[in-house]
């Protein structure tokens, strides 16, 4: 009965050291998807401040895809800084963000669609590849709402 209830204890715990979306296929991105998102932009990350609970990436906006126009530099949270769900952001890095507006925060996690556009990270082949894909939606979208 014991090594049966330090068994699930065990699995519990692990589980909770698991981000529920890290693995998740978000397939091509439609116009449900784009309309999930307050604010989208393709920047570089030029600064990170690590906090408790989150991280502030400061970002240089290089494009601009939705939302309400925003300042060319902008601070991104992202939520569960040391977290499962937290996004490995790296200084000088290209970033395809999506984010929300909460208390006039711009606020992000692993959760979104947000990509990396660099070719250097574990993931490459597939977030690189559907960012890139992002890009061309998002591009036909802002050409169609002029």
């Amino acid at each position: 009965m014991k090594l049966f209830l330090s068994f699930t204890i065990l699995i519990c715990t692990l589980n909770s050291f698991v981000c529920p979306c890290k693995d998740k296929d978000l397939g091509e991105i439609n116009s449900l998807q784009y309309d999930k998102y307050d604010i989208i932009f393709k920047g570089k990350v030029i600064n990170i401040k690590k906090g408790n609970s989150s991280n502030t990436t400061t970002v240089i906006v290089e494009k601009f895809y939705k939302g309400t126009k925003i300042d060319t530099i902008v601070d991104i949270l992202s939520t569960g800084a040391y977290g499962p769900c937290t996004i490995n952001l790296k200084k000088d890095e290209i970033w395809l963000f999506y984010g929300y507006l909460k208390n006039e925060e711009i606020v992000t996690d692993l959760c979104t669609r947000t990509s990396s556009l660099n070719k250097n990270t574990k993931d490459t082949s597939s977030s690189v590849q559907r960012a890139k894909r992002d890009i061309i939606f998002l591009e036909k979208k802002v050409l169609t709402q002029k």
